[in-house]
């Protein structure tokens, strides 16, 4: 198990005089597949920053393996890409395989159906902690993905042409049946700087 997380205001990304609020934390680590969190992030648009940390072995992991996200349309997630299109500032990259990744596509059907980023590369058969980042922000509809070798500010990032639009709810461990155990599990309200970003990336610090 993880050790309790260092908790310090930090300021949002935006300059703002007090630290986001978060509207969910994970109580304790799961291996639940399918843990509902019950938090909607699509219902109305809305800016947010997520923080995850999972112990989990990437290597043998199948197309369908997420960490987090929505169960359906597979339009937001975190986890096991075969293959997909890295996408920097809306500029498309060279197609190849990419293992841990997220995907934010605004519609189902999205022309662009692998706009995604890779978080962590294959590795070796054997699990270990991973930490990630997400952050959106609405009024831009910029989606930037972050891990500790991707810190902020970083070139993982796009825009969407608009924002999702869904009552689902976001699920830790959808179709995993390998054992991924999500020891940390935070939703803000708003976009987290880079300096907070960074310290839970490098340090396991959570707001």
């Amino acid at each position: 198990m993880v050790s309790t997380l260092i908790r310090r205001p930090l300021l949002v990304q935006s300059g703002g005089t007090s630290s986001p609020t978060p509207i969910y934390t994970l109580a304790a680590s799961t291996t639940e597949v399918s843990y509902d969190t019950g938090v909607k992030l699509f219902d109305t648009p809305k800016s947010f920053t997520i923080l995850c940390q999972a112990y989990v072995n990437i290597y043998p992991w199948q197309s369908v393996q997420t960490m987090f996200g929505l169960d359906t349309g597979w339009r937001f997630r975190v986890g096991r890409v075969n293959s997909g299109n890295p996408y920097y500032s809306n500029v498309v990259g060279t197609a190849s395989s990419y293992y841990c990744a997220l995907t934010f596509n605004n519609t189902a059907t999205d022309p662009d159906t692998q706009k995604c980023r890779s978080m962590y590369s294959r590795g070796s058969n054997a699990k270990s902690t991973k930490r990630i980042a997400v952050r959106y922000d609405h009024t831009t509809h910029r989606v930037e993905g972050n891990a500790p070798q991707i810190t902020a500010p970083g070139t993982g990032w796009w825009l969407l042409s608009d924002d999702i639009s869904t009552e689902d709810t976001i699920k830790l461990n959808v179709s995993i049946a390998n054992g991924c155990r999500i020891d940390t599990f935070v939703v803000y309200n708003d976009i987290l700087s880079d300096a907070a970003v960074n310290d839970f990336l490098n340090d396991g610090v959570v707001v």
